[in-house]
């Protein structure tokens, strides 16, 4: 069987960047991988998505391909309160009411408050920033899509892949409301905003609201909602310092949308790494054209395998849809 006699499925990807913001985020970006690792098999690589995951934990730690991790952990609470005290960090002193020596007492709370959370936020910005800006030069590259064309890895499995540069960057932004990295999600938002401010990058939150009987994660998730539902009017504008004597103001709203999943966590994660792989892949069946013979090399023969017929039959199936239970945070609720 030839590329002339077969049906070809065409893929058409849009450039996403995927930010996965703490442990549930982390766990989102990981089980995305393995969907499409199980879809297509490995040794396919698409340079036109980006999986960034902000692990709020520090060391070094081994991150799976296709996964890119930046470490937002904080020291010890001394060396963290050392560091802070600098002038380099001096402009983000005023709101931190309780003061410095009060993250000597924090321990845990490093971990879990919100606080501490937007305080990872400014403590790695720099790298937090080029990080960011990274990922979303390298998706709009132009040689993404000769690349994807020429993937003999693709022609294997009988797709062709289509980058659709005349749609605006996709920018997700997954976490859990009720861990305290969520405490750096609305500057995060602000950030992609001022980092693109035109309508080349749509932007878009996902957030868990895991059930827990905890004190600490149930005002986690109503401190972000606030935070959120706020930062959604026009005249809640946003004045951001990030760097020292530098300041900006970024447009609103947060985020162009923002979904809110309640449910156990292991059934959230699941159910966004279901839907955010829908999000990628918008798949077109149908006999090959001419059209696509001019993307493909041909290929005289194929080795005997079931695998391009198995793939069409789970991609036509597609992926389960976000469950009902989904609310949106509409703009100015």
């Amino acid at each position: 069987m030839n590329f002339d006699q077969a049906d070809v499925q065409s893929l058409k990807l849009r450039p996403t960047l995927i930010v996965g913001v703490g442990d549930f985020g982390g766990s989102v970006l990981l089980q995305i991988r393995e969907k499409l690792v199980g879809y297509f098999g490995t040794g396919i690589d698409f340079p036109i998505l980006a999986l960034l995951w902000l692990d709020d934990q520090a060391g070094r730690k081994e991150t799976p391909a296709g996964l890119s991790r930046l470490s937002l952990g904080l020291e010890s609470p001394s060396r963290t309160l050392r560091k802070l005290s600098a002038p380099s960090f001096r402009h983000i002193h005023r709101w931190w009411y309780p003061g410095w020596s009060s993250l000597g007492e924090l321990a845990d709370d490093l971990h879990s408050s919100r606080p501490a959370g937007r305080v990872r936020f400014f403590y790695h910005y720099l790298g937090l920033r080029a990080a960011l800006q990274e990922s979303l030069a390298r998706l709009r590259d132009p040689e993404n899509s000769t690349q994807l064309l020429n993937s003999a890895a693709l022609r294997d499995r009988k797709l062709v892949a289509q980058v659709q540069f005349d749609q605006p960057t996709q920018v997700h932004v997954v976490g859990s409301g009720a861990d305290g990295s969520s405490g750096m999600l609305v500057d995060l938002g602000f950030l992609l905003r001022e980092l693109v401010p035109d309508a080349a990058v749509t932007r878009t939150a996902w957030v868990a609201v895991p059930q827990s009987e905890e004190i600490r994660a149930q005002a986690n998730c109503y401190a972000l909602l606030k935070e959120l539902n706020h930062y959604s009017l026009e005249r809640h504008g946003f004045n951001a310092e990030w760097e020292p004597n530098k300041t900006a103001r970024p447009l609103w709203p947060v985020y162009d949308a923002c979904y809110l999943q309640p449910g156990p966590a292991e059934q959230i994660q699941e159910l966004l790494a279901d839907h955010l792989c829908k999000e990628l892949l918008l798949a077109d069946f149908g006999e090959q054209r001419r059209s696509l013979r001019l993307n493909v090399q041909t290929q005289s023969s194929l080795l005997p395998s079931d695998l391009p017929e198995e793939l069409q039959q789970r991609l036509a199936r597609g992926f389960s849809k976000v469950a009902l239970a989904r609310v949106r945070l509409a703009h100015g609720a």
